[in-house]
Formats: C-alpha cells, sequence, structure tokens
C-alpha cells in the first residue's frame, strides 16, 4: 500500500475490503489529477472523498447544552469571540413541533423540547423515531409529506440544542455536492473503458439523516429523491462511509452502498 495516500484513503480500503473489495497495493496516483484514487484487483477504480465543511475558528459557539459552561467559565478568550444562540428561534422551533399533526400522533415528552442534557435529548429523539416507525402503513401514508417535515424540524431542532444553530447545516445537499465534485473530475480520467465507483466519508449526523430516510424508505418521499439525486451522479457503485470530523475518528463497523442498478441503498453492518 502506497505511504502517499490522501486523508481517509487507507481507511476507506480497510472498510470496502470487509465487504469483499481487494486493492492494488502497488498502485498509486501519484498526487496526479487525470487519475482516480484506487485501484481495485479487476481493473476498476474507487475515488474517495469526503463532505466539505467551514466551521468558523473565530467563535465560540454557544447551544443551550453547553451555555452553563461558558456562564461557569473563568476562562477569558481575548482572541474569540463567544457566539449565542437565537433563543427567540429556539422558542419558535418548539412551538412548531407541539403544534405539528405528527405530535399528534406520536408522544412528544416535554422534557425533549426543554431539557439542555443532550443525552436526554438524544434518547428521546430516538424513541420518538422510532413511535414513528411503528406508526401504521395507513398512517404513514396518510400523512407522507407532513412526516418528511416532521423530520426535517426535528433534526434542526437537535442541531440547534448541540451546536446553537450557528454552524454550518449538515443535509444530504452537502454529500451530494461533494460527490458531484468527483463526478466532475471523472470525466477528465484517462481509464479507458474501466469504471470508477465512489467512497464518500460523510458527519456522523449526515449519516444519521441518511440512516433515518433508510428506515422510512416505504413510506417517506425524501428517500426516494436522496435515491434520485445519487443516480444522477452516474457512479455505477457509492460508498458512505461515517465520519466523526470533531474527533477524527473513521467508524470501520458499517456503511451504506448504493448501486444504480438495484436503484437504491443496502444497510452494511460488519460483525
Amino acid at each position: 500500500m502506497s505511504n502517499k495516500m490522501k486523508k481517509g484513503e487507507k481507511e476507506a480500503i480497510t472498510l470496502l475490503e470487509k465487504i469483499g473489495l481487494r486493492f492494488d497495493y502497488n498502485y498509486s496516483d501519484q498526487f496526479q489529477e487525470s487519475m482516480p484514487d484506487l485501484l481495485l484487483l479487476d481493473g476498476n477504480y474507487i475515488e474517495v472523498t469526503h463532505t466539505h465543511h467551514l466551521p468558523n475558528n473565530d467563535f465560540y459557539y454557544v447551544s443551550p447544552s453547553n451555555e452553563k459552561y461558558y456562564k461557569d467559565s473563568n476562562e477569558i478568550y481575548d482572541y474569540k469571540k463567544v457566539q449565542t444562540y437565537d433563543k427567540g428561534e429556539l422558542s419558535n422551533l418548539r412551538k412548531m413541533i407541539r403544534e405539528s399533526k405528527i405530535s399528534k400522533l406520536v408522544k412528544i415528552p416535554n422534557d425533549f423540547l426543554v431539557s439542555k442534557d443532550i443525552f436526554i435529548i438524544n434518547k428521546h429523539h430516538e424513541n420518538i423515531l422510532k413511535a414513528i416507525n411503528n406508526l401504521s402503513y395507513d398512517v404513514k401514508n396518510k400523512y407522507i409529506d407532513e412526516l418528511y417535515d416532521f423530520d426535517m424540524l426535528l433534526s434542526r431542532y437537535c442541531a440547534f440544542i448541540f451546536d446553537g444553530g450557528h454552524h454550518e447545516i449538515y443535509d444530504e445537499n452537502t454529500i451530494i455536492k461533494a460527490i458531484n465534485r468527483k463526478k466532475l473530475k471523472k470525466i477528465k480520467y484517462d481509464i479507458g473503458d474501466k469504471n470508477v465507483d465512489c467512497f464518500i466519508w460523510v458527519f456522523s449526523y449526515e449519516y444519521r439523516i441518511i440512516e433515518n430516510y433508510f428506515k422510512s424508505r416505504n413510506y417517506n418521499s425524501a428517500y426516494n429523491k436522496l435515491i434520485n439525486d445519487l443516480s444522477s451522479q452516474e457512479f455505477e457503485n457509492i460508498y458512505i462511509g461515517k465520519y466523526d470530523f470533531d474527533e477524527q475518528d473513521y467508524d470501520m463497523n458499517e456503511l451504506f452502498h448504493f448501486n444504480r442498478k438495484e436503484y437504491g441503498l443496502r444497510h452494511i453492518v460488519i460483525e
């Protein structure tokens, strides 16, 4: 295996080998723009990328879950500004959740909306999604649009609690944009009749969005839109791995696989 590998490539190889792919360790693109990142033993290639995010490092972000820390901390930050969250917007999000039609079908615990403990928020969020998933097919079909909007509303609310709503928004569009950059590069490659697939590492929050779409694929129109968007990138296979940007940690235990012929996602858990 080449020592001159870009960030995430070695990890992608390790994960893909666990599901049966085999790589040519002698190959190196030599950081050339005209060649893909990785070569498979069957002669085909894989491009590796990450979703791109540019957090503003000039600020310390205050969210409902870390507000107490900043109030209690004696540290003085001379070179960074503290950016507080918009309490009016947070109040509006809570109101929208309470008044949603879906909240009449699924119980929303009160402490989900008032707690500042991220563990409580996470646990309730998981239970709410499970309750939605357990709704009958007829109910899901009747409220298909409302379910999609409510899923987005919950995601937005949790993001607000965790990071104050000031960071770049993470959603499926950031994934599609990153893959699209690789699609544009693929056109320029000199590889003859060989195929190029794509592996993308996505932020943990983005991965959870895909996971939620996958679990609700039988009634959630957002899943179909995601599949259409992935198909439009013209890769035969797209592999989606989970990456914790904050901890610089790659998850080696699971991934999603999109195949154009199967026209859908497979969730692969490695035991």
